[in-house]
C-alpha cells in the first residue's frame, strides 16, 4: 500500500510519512491474474440469468442508458451503530495507469503505486476495531448476480505476502464484472447464484489476502475482461485512457476533505506501530483505541479529530462546552504541511476539579461544517426534559423523559442506560435528526 498519512499534536512538529516502502509491484493486492481469469470463464455459467437480473431491477436510469454499461454506487456501507459517526474510510490508492515506473493515476497524480489496478479504500480511523466490530461491508455497486464466493480465508493479515484473498465477484446486466477484496473470513451474507441489489451488503471489510490493514479493493472489468477504471475527468487533467466516461453514478471528488470522527479518550490512542519500516506496522497488536466518553473531574482528556483528504492550509476550529454552554476549552489550527489521505490532530484537555456533572460537548468546525462529540462528567443518573430547543444531545447512566418539540433541521441524539421514555407533548417534526439509544454511560463504538 502507498499511503499518505499526517500526525500532529499540540506541541508536536509535523511528521509526514510517505509508505512507499511497503509498495513492490510484485506485492500488490490486485486480484491475481490466474483468479481474474478463473472468474471471468465463471461468469459464462450465470450469463443465463441476466434476463431475470434485468426484468427484476430495470436500468431504468437515462445516464446508464446513454452510457452503454452499469453506473456504480459506492460499494461500501456501515451498519447500525455506526452510522452517526461523521464518516468512515479513505480513498488511499487508485488505478495505477501507467505500464512503467512512473505512478499516474486518473486526475494525472500520483495517489496509487507501481501495478496497481483497482481503488484501495481504508477504513479510518482503528480500523482493526471496525473489522472486529461489523460496522462496515462491501455492498453491491450495481444489481448483479453473485458468480464466485470465498470466504474461508485468515482476515489479520498486515504484511504484503502472497496470502490468499476473501473475495466476493458480481456480474452485472452489462456482463462486466465488479470484485470486492479483502473481505473478512466467513463474513458473506450472499450466496453463489443470488441475485442482489444494488447497495446489499456482500461481507464484512476485512485485511485477507495481500493487505496491511483492513481495506476493500474495488476492482471492475468490462464484458470482454477489459480492465475499467471508474474514476473519468470529464476535463483536462485526465489520464484515464481505459474508458470513456466515468462509471459512477455520482463520482466522488479526487480529493474529499472531511471530518472522519471526533472522540475524547483517556489517553493518546495508538493507530500504528512507532516505526514505520517494520514489517508489522499496521498490524493489530499497534491499536489501541482508548476511547473513553465518561470523565470524572480532574481527569485527562484528549480530544482527536480524524481526517480524510485534508488539505494545506486547511484549518479547524475546536471548542469543548460545559453543560451550562460555558466554553471550557477553544483552539483552532492550520495544515501547514501538504494534503494527506488520512490522519489526525489533537488536544489534551484537563477536566476542571470543579467541573459541572452532565453532557458536555466536543465541537469541532472544518470547511463551514459542524460537527459534535457528546462525553460526560460524572454521568448524572436521569434527564426530564422539557424546555431544550435547538439541536443537543443528553447522556444519563439511568433514564431520559421528553416532553420537547424537535423542530426545523435541529440534531438530538438521546442516550440512557436503562430507558427512553418519550412522553405526551414529545414531537419530532419532518427535517429534524432524532436518534434515541440504550446504551451505558461509557458506550464508544
Amino acid at each position: 500500500m502507498k499511503l499518505l498519512v499526517y500526525i500532529i499534536g499540540m506541541f508536536s512538529s509535523c511528521l509526514l510519512l510517505s509508505l512507499q516502502g511497503l509498495c513492490q509491484e510484485s506485492h500488490n493486492d490486485n486480484l491475481p491474474a490466474a483468479e481474474q481469469s478463473r472468474i471471468f470463464a465463471k461468469a459464462a455459467q450465470y450469463y443465463h440469468r441476466l434476463g431475470e437480473l434485468k426484468k427484476r431491477y430495470p436500468p431504468t436510469d437515462a445516464n446508464r442508458t446513454a452510457a452503454g454499461h452499469v453506473l456504480f454506487s459506492w460499494p461500501l456501507k456501515v451498519n447500525s451503530n455506526y452510522d452517526d459517526i461523521p464518516n468512515y474510510y479513505s480513498i488511499v490508492n487508485y488505478w495505477d495507469l501507467t505500464s512503467g515506473s512512473a505512478e499516474t493515476d486518473w486526475q494525472c497524480g500520483s495517489r496509487t503505486y507501481n501495478g496497481h489496478n483497482g481503488t484501495d479504500i481504508a477504513l479510518w480511523p482503528f480500523w482493526w476495531r471496525m473489522k472486529d466490530n461489523d460496522n462496515v461491508f462491501a455492498a453491491a455497486a450495481a444489481p448483479g448476480v453473485v458468480i464466485d464466493v470465498v470466504q474461508g480465508f485468515g482476515d489479520e493479515n498486515c504484511e504484503l505476502s502472497s496470502f490468499p484473498t476473501n473475495i466476493v465477484s458480481l456480474l452485472h446486466s452489462d456482463s462486466s464484472i465488479s470484485h470486492y477484496l479483502h473481505l473478512k473470513a466467513n463474513s458473506a451474507l450472499v450466496n453463489e447464484n443470488d441475485i442482489v441489489s444494488e447497495g446489499q451488503p456482500l461481507a464484512v471489510i476485512g485485511s485477507s489476502g495481500r493487505s496491511t490493514y483492513p481495506h476493500l479493493h474495488f476492482q471492475v472489468e468490462d464484458k470482454n475482461n477489459n480492465s475499467i477504471e471508474p474514476f473519468k475527468n470529464p476535463v483536462s487533467p485526465d489520464c484515464n485512457t481505459l474508458n470513456s466516461d466515468t462509471w459512477w453514478k455520482n463520482q466522488k471528488p479526487y480529493w474529499e476533505p472531511q471530518v472522519n470522527r471526533i472522540a475524547t479518550h483517556s489517553g493518546r490512542p495508538s493507530l500504528w506501530g512507532p516505526d514505520d519500516t517494520d514489517a508489522d506496522y499496521f498490524c493489530r497488536n499497534n491499536e489501541n483505541a482508548r476511547l473513553k466518553n465518561n470523565f470524572s473531574a480532574g481527569d485527562s482528556l484528549y480530544a482527536y479529530i480524524y481526517f480524510h483528504d485534508m488539505q494545506s492550509n486547511d484549518d479547524y476550529d475546536l471548542e469543548i462546552i460545559a453543560p451550562n454552554g460555558s466554553v471550557r476549552y477553544s483552539n483552532s489550527r492550520t495544515n501547514s504541511g501538504a494534503a494527506f489521505s488520512f490522519g489526525y490532530y489533537f488536544e489534551p484537555f484537563k477536566i476542571p476539579a470543579n467541573a459541572e456533572t452532565g453532557t458536555w460537548q466536543l465541537r469541532v468546525t472544518y470547511r463551514a461544517k459542524l460537527y459534535k462529540h457528546y462525553f460526560t462528567v460524572s454521568c448524572v443518573a436521569n434527564y426530564n426534559l422539557s424546555t431544550e430547543s435547538g439541536s443537543y444531545g443528553r447522556i444519563a447512566s439511568d433514564y431520559i423523559q421528553s416532553t420537547t418539540i424537535v423542530a426545523g433541521s435541529n440534531d438530538v441524539r438521546l442516550q440512557a442506560g436503562n430507558y427512553i421514555d418519550l412522553k405526551p407533548g414529545f414531537h419530532a417534526q419532518a427535517g429534524t435528526t432524532f436518534k434515541a439509544r440504550i446504551r451505558e454511560c461509557n458506550y464508544t463504538d
